[in-house]
């Protein structure tokens, strides 16, 4: 887990690794490529952790340009496919009014959202 560059007031941006199982030490830092995620998560959190902090800069990726469809939703998560990716997106839900996310997009903006958790397609 690391903090994401920058705040929003009283919430604060985490980027979040899953692994099944591990034998890392806590507070070790390991690049994502050296692990074996199940689930990446961006979130904005109201809690504050002592964490390292990743400089986010937004760059051209031609796979974060790919398309995403809406396959399911109900009033807690959003998730989507991803076109060309073996990914599905989901995005969890802002409010209770069912309108939060649209139909299509790109991965790129979901990610932003930070209310995102990507997992392999099974």
């Amino acid at each position: 887990m690391c903090k994401m560059d920058g705040n929003l007031s009283i919430e604060y941006r985490y980027l979040v690794a899953v692994v099944r199982k591990d034998t890392f030490s806590i507070g070790g830092t390991k690049e994502l490529d050296e692990i074996k995620w199940s689930s990446l998560q961006t979130r904005t959190l109201a809690d504050w952790h002592d964490l390292k902090v990743h400089l986010y800069i937004p760059r051209r990726i031609p796979d974060l340009d790919k398309k995403i469809s809406l396959t399911s939703s109900n009033d807690k998560v959003y998730t989507y496919k991803t076109e060309g990716l073996p990914i599905k997106i989901s995005l969890l839900s802002k409010s209770n009014s069912g309108a939060d996310y649209a139909q299509t997009g790109t991965v790129v903006p979901a990610l932003e959202t930070y209310s995102t958790i990507v997992s392999w397609e099974e």
